[in-house]
This record gives structure tokens, C-alpha cells and sequence, in this order.
């Protein structure tokens, strides 16, 4: 049996509007969850795809941005605990 090729375009195209519905349906079901009231960084992504959406922002960011979002949380939750401590 003969199978065509699947044409760039039309894999790219499928792929965005995938990325659409997953994207959407895992916003509503977040925000559904009050997943807002959560204050560390909250952020979906597909496998081996570096861009990722964070949830907070409701907005894609890079992985880079991902890592120093959790790094600068990590930081000040550090401050928060130690300074809430020392009181």
C-alpha cells in the first residue's frame, strides 16, 4: 500500500492548531482548578518543546525563561522563609 508523504505545510499547520486545543483546554482546566492561587511558577509544555506556557502570565515563554523564573522564586522564597524565621 502506498502511502504519500505528509507535506511540511500541512504538518506544521496540524501542529498549531494542536497546540491550540491542548493549550486552551489545559488553561480552562487550570483556571477551573484555581490554579492562580498558587504562587510558584506553574508552566505546561509538550515534550522536547522548548517553548513552554506559563500559567500565571498566560503566555509562552522560552525554557530559559522557565529556569530563571523557578531560580528567582527559589531565591526569594529562601529570603521569605529565613527572614519569617528570624522574627
Amino acid at each position: 500500500m502506498y502511502k504519500r508523504p505528509i507535506k511540511k505545510e500541512a504538518f506544521v499547520q496540524l501542529f498549531e492548531v494542536e497546540t491550540k486545543i491542548i493549550v486552551k483546554w489545559f488553561v480552562d482546566c487550570w483556571n477551573k482548578a484555581d490554579g492562580n492561587s498558587i504562587t510558584s511558577p506553574a508552566n505546561f509544555s509538550f515534550h522536547d518543546y522548548d517553548p513552554c506556557y506559563e500559567l500565571h502570565k498566560d503566555k509562552w515563554i522560552s525554557d530559559g525563561d522557565k529556569w530563571n523564573n523557578l531560580i528567582m522564586f527559589l531565591f526569594f522564597f529562601k529570603i521569605r522563609n529565613t527572614y519569617q524565621c528570624s522574627i
